[in-house]
């Protein structure tokens, strides 16, 4: 793998971290304003991690509601 493939690579990377840590951020500033259970199951998505958890979470802050609709 070449120097561009790499760096290409490590900055995908960053932006996905920084995507998650926006997200839970995001999600902190939320709980204090839902109701118990919400905060529990967006607590229940961060704490799991991965891409599915990371999808959805990507749905629900995109406003799609389809994440809640499928529980």
């Amino acid at each position: 793998m070449g120097y561009k493939e790499c760096e290409a690579q490590r900055e995908q990377a960053m932006q996905q971290y920084y995507m998650a840590m926006g997200a839970h951020m995001i999600l902190q500033q939320q709980a204090q304003q839902e109701p118990q259970e919400v905060a529990a199951q967006k607590h229940q998505w961060m704490s799991l991690g991965g891409e599915m958890a990371m999808h959805k979470l990507q749905q629900d802050l995109h406003g799609s509601g389809e994440a809640f609709e499928q529980q």
